[in-house]
């Protein structure tokens, strides 16, 4: 143990670097991307953000002409809503009404919001990095009086765009002329071939909840440089009587020239196994992406994508136990991607010819633990494969009926049950055996709440559940013969600390949960957990400037996850920030014995040796000694360790560094010797002073060295 004081509050995490957002100035200056919107210097905006890679304009008053301005290096287009309405199946239409008075209010440092442009619907703008977000946003159901003859009716909401120069339209790589439409992304070119701006598949999502379903464009050209948009939406999925409002029509989301820095709004984090890269699904684009993990320089890197991208990955990802393939889903189909060592990325498409083609939104991809196997879960089914790592391929194609939509899922230690977290709040467990779901085994629930997220330990043998109300943590026993069982040990929490996200550590020593703080913002908080007996202990001090703070309570928590080896930890959450994706590396030291501050938890090493703090003794005067400091050794072994011995070197002559087993009374020994038995887990503490001369001129470095033997 080396000497030196790092203040760092809890040193089991430090910040990985992630690419910072710039743009170039009007001098050719790169600068730090700042995304609040400002009053406008000019006379004919209100407001207007000019410290991004885009410029954007709002007019005072929605019903203005061209009300929202983009420019993007020499080009520019102008967005005007018109209004929202009804339509059938025959082309019969109904205005529910026209975009009316609404003037702008700047609803936070990014945000731009008209209220009720028409009725009780919203239009909602956001400022991110390369892009504006336009959100449709409903409080309430349109209300419809049935008076279109035809049986399928949609809503939609409807506006044109106005470009600088004439533009060409693209979906799939593929020119589209005069009207159409289409649930996919749409790339639009200018005369160049230079994609000025795209706008990814829509989708249209409970602001509060989870559900959200595929819409589609209808578009109209009116000109050469000019356009009429529709959004679609099936007006019986907004009538359904389980929907949450407010509901948002997103994307009407235009992107221009995307920053070079991390995704937005994601959904998720995977990390592959070795933790050398991580994946994070989003809804930019709904495309996921791959970094690669520097653990040397804790940076990061993209990898090369295919071609097109990875489209329609915006809900669930992951990697092949051997990170040579990459499986991502969302809107279908789901798609699976091997490495290319020339590309240096997952870019060859592996296509999937014994796979039916899903129907609906896929939303959640897990493998069994022994890598064989592959489940994924699509709207009210479950279809498992049988993964063939030579190939990419997924066969043996089976399909389970569920009764609600899967939030999660993760097989048991042995693979053999498979939870599940379905939107009815409730875990429901099933047996698996030989690549197939055959039969429900349990289901568990909360009668006064609902769960809202669970993680297994890697030891198999807990659980641990997030609830959307008090106690908002339970942690039971698991196996493979009772399920979950027993009564939940559950931690002193502050009644509103609600909790969203739950995870163990590696070596479960640490439960990591994001959670809302008493002011009711969003927090990733650990507490201390025994795996030997099951008990969550006290919730760590950890300095504020090490985890995500974000000042907006709006922001939902979204993932938390841990690599497989432990190293790394992910967080994301889905702001309106510039960023919203935190990567740390997480030391949590295991099978080994360590030296740890007795008051803060803090390592003195990491699991290499390198020194992460010093033990400091203040400012001392030639001729005194010091009160004595409290160390703990702890064993971190999975097992008992016995004849711990500890040995102390010092090779300076200024001062005299002591040590003892008790400090009432203080017994200095050179070295200590403890006959007993230490349990895994368990801690003994140790006493050093330093003692001066009044010759004494300087302090120094000493090291002191441990070793034991297993039982």
């Amino acid at each position: 143990m080396d000497s030196s004081v790092k203040e760092l509050g809890i040193n089991t995490i430090e910040p990985i670097v992630l690419p910072a957002p710039t743009y170039l100035d009007d001098q050719g200056v790169e600068q730090k991307i700042t995304l609040e919107i400002r009053p406008s210097e000019g006379l004919d905006y209100a407001f207007e953000n000019c410290t991004n890679t885009i410029r954007t304009f709002f007019k005072q008053n929605l019903c203005s002409y061209s009300p929202i301005k983009v420019e993007v290096k020499d080009t520019f287009f102008e967005w005007t809503p018109f209004g929202a309405g009804f339509q059938d199946e025959l082309g019969s239409e109904m205005w529910l009404g026209r975009i009316g008075n609404s003037t702008a209010e700047c609803g936070g440092d990014n945000r731009v919001v008209y209220k009720h442009a028409v009725l009780d619907m919203d239009e909602e703008f956001y400022v991110e990095c390369g892009k504006l977000k336009h959100n449709t946003v409903l409080n309430s159901l349109p209300p419809y009086d049935h008076s279109l003859p035809g049986n399928e009716v949609n809503f939609f909401v409807e506006g044109k765009l106005d470009f600088a120069h004439e533009v060409s339209m693209y979906v799939n790589e593929v020119m589209r002329e005069g009207d159409f439409d289409t649930t996919e992304e749409i790339h639009f070119r200018n005369t160049s071939g230079e994609v000025v701006f795209s706008l990814p598949s829509p989708v249209t999502y409970e602001v509060n909840g989870a559900n959200q379903i595929q819409c589609s464009y209808v578009i109209s050209r009116l000109e050469a440089d000019l356009i009429s948009l529709k959004i679609v939406v099936p007006y019986s999925w907004l009538q359904e009587g389980n929907r949450t409002y407010p509901i948002a029509i997103d994307p009407t989301l235009v992107t221009v020239g995307n920053a070079p820095n991390m995704p937005s709004r994601p959904r998720g984090i995977t990390f592959s196994s070795t933790g050398r890269y991580v994946a994070f699904p989003t809804l930019n684009n709904n495309q996921a992406f791959i970094y690669e993990i520097n653990s040397l320089t804790n940076t990061i890197k993209e990898l090369n994508r295919p071609i097109n991208g990875y489209k329609n990955s915006e809900m669930c990802a992951v990697f092949s136990p051997d990170e040579k393939y990459f499986l991502a889903g969302g809107s279908p189909p789901l798609s699976v991607y091997r490495y290319d060592p020339l590309s240096g990325g997952f870019t060859s498409q592996v296509l999937q010819p014994h796979t039916t083609p899903f129907q609906y939104v896929i939303r959640n991809i897990t493998f069994s633990n022994n890598g064989q196997y592959v489940a994924v879960s699509h709207y009210y089914y479950y279809r498992t494969y049988k993964f063939d790592k030579e190939t990419g391929l997924l066969k043996n194609e089976a399909t389970f009926g569920i009764p609600y939509m899967i939030s999660k899922s993760e097989f048991g230690k042995d693979d053999a049950l498979l939870l599940t977290l379905q939107e009815d709040g409730k875990i429901r467990t099933y047996r698996f055996n030989d690549g197939v779901i055959t039969g429900e085994f349990q289901v568990m629930s909360d009668t006064k709440t609902k769960i809202v997220d669970f993680n297994l330990s890697p030891d198999g043998n807990f659980i641990a559940i997030a609830l959307d109300a008090a106690p908002w943590i339970n942690i039971y026993k698991f196996n493979a013969v009772l399920g979950i069982h027993g009564s939940p040990t559950i931690p002193n929490i502050p009644p509103d600390a609600k909790a969203k996200k739950i995870r163990f550590s590696k070596t479960m020593r640490y439960i990591a949960v994001a959670q809302y703080d008493i002011t009711k913002k969003p927090r990733l908080i650990f507490y201390k957990f025994n795996p030997s007996t099951g008990e969550l202990g006290s919730k760590l001090d950890v300095s504020s400037n090490q985890l995500p703070s974000p000042d907006v309570v709006s922001a939902e928590q979204i993932a938390i996850e841990f690599s497989s080896d432990g190293s790394y930890l992910g967080y994301a959450q889905d702001s309106n920030q510039a960023s919203s994706i935190f990567l740390y590396r997480f030391l949590d030291p295991s099978d080994n014995i360590f030296f740890k501050d007795k008051l803060t938890d803090n390592y003195y090493s990491d699991t290499t040796g390198n020194t992460l703090m010093l033990l400091d003794f203040g400012q001392l005067i030639a001729g005194q000694t010091s009160l004595p400091k409290e160390v703990v050794i702890e064993n971190t072994h999975s097992v008992s360790v016995r004849h711990l011995e500890v040995e102390l070197i010092n090779t300076n002559t200024d001062f005299v560094i002591e040590m003892s087993k008790s400090d009432n009374p203080f017994i200095a020994e050179p070295n200590l010797y403890y006959s007993g038995t230490i349990n895994s887990m368990d801690t003994v503490p140790i006493f050093f002073r330093a003692v001066t001369t009044e010759k004494s001129t300087k302090g120094g470095m000493f090291e002191v060295r441990a070793k034991c033997r297993k039982v």
